[in-house]
């Protein structure tokens, strides 16, 4: 079946970027500035009538309300009956594409690459939202420039929510077990802390500082380790099996880093700000461009 898409005559496809249950992406020339961009055709099914669903509308909204740096820019929004694009600007690759080749092998870089996640994140949480959603694809790189995308998941964090889709390879253990509930149609409702994304970005730097493009996580013996220990997780500060993951790791303060970021505990897992302003990140300017 062909695709259809709904475009401004300025606007001419060069290549499909990804596709998924959201839609499809697409890297386009405007053929007026004669920049490339990005155009996320959101998948038509599931429409409310109106040519929007829960997850498009809540990245639009999202995307327009956040301005930062380290957040990928919305340009607009083409809609019609039953479609939906949003156009966003074009990133030279995303994180998956480097970890474990050159960005392993330069520490600074990694350095650089990580305090910008930490930079953008705190901006997040600082406008009451949850990421929830924080992988190597979808965070971006421009010139350098970290650029956190795809807000589809994105939940703020005064509201309650009896249903969670993370992806259980990023997913900390609080969220294992609201999944685990409602896996066994138990509705558990959980109120999105933003304790969560820190996880998430721990296991990221794992990734990054191990050269590694996917470490494999066991979710469901981490779900069960996190259960048997809930009472005393003062005892257990983090889990057994990531301990064994960094091992290898010599450098003292990222292993406080990570350690922090990978807290069982909610109330002693840190913030993103106390990743800013953590020893191994001491020095990193990242108001100064870095070749990447």
């Amino acid at each position: 079946m062909t695709e259809r898409i709904c475009l401004h005559s300025r606007f001419t496809l060069l290549s499909k970027l990804g596709k998924g249950t959201y839609g499809v992406v697409f890297k386009a020339m405007d053929n007026v500035t004669q920049q490339c961009i990005v155009i996320k055709k959101y998948n038509n099914e599931n429409m409310d009538g109106i040519g929007i669903t829960s997850s498009a509308l809540r990245e639009i909204c999202l995307l327009r309300q956040l301005n930062h740096r380290n957040i990928v820019k919305i340009l607009g929004v083409c809609s019609g009956k039953n479609e939906l694009e949003l156009f966003m600007e074009y990133c030279d690759c995303n994180l998956r594409q480097i970890i474990g080749g050159y960005l392993g092998n330069d520490i600074i870089r990694t350095k650089y690459i990580f305090k910008q996640i930490m930079e953008g994140l705190l901006y997040i949480h600082e406008n009451n939202i949850v990421h929830r959603d924080l992988k190597p694809e979808n965070i971006l790189l421009k010139n350098g420039i970290v650029k956190i995308c795809d807000f589809g998941m994105a939940k703020y964090s005064f509201k309650s929510y009896t249903h969670d889709g993370m992806l259980e390879q990023y997913a900390p253990p609080e969220i294992l077990q609201v999944m685990r509930s409602n896996d066994q149609n138990k509705e558990a409702i959980y109120v999105p802390s933003d304790k969560i994304d820190p996880w998430s970005c721990g296991i990221i730097l794992i990734e990054m500082t191990q050269k590694s493009s996917n470490i494999q996580i066991d979710c469901e013996t981490l779900y069960r380790e996190s259960e048997q220990i809930k009472p005393n997780y003062l005892d257990h500060p983090i889990s057994k099996f990531f301990s064994e993951q960094f091992s290898h790791i010599k450098d003292k303060d990222l292993l406080v880093l990570i350690s922090g970021l990978l807290r069982y505990d909610t109330t002693l897992r840190w913030t993103c700000k106390d990743a800013i302003n953590c020893n191994w990140l001491e020095g990193i300017d990242t108001s100064k461009p870095y070749n990447i």
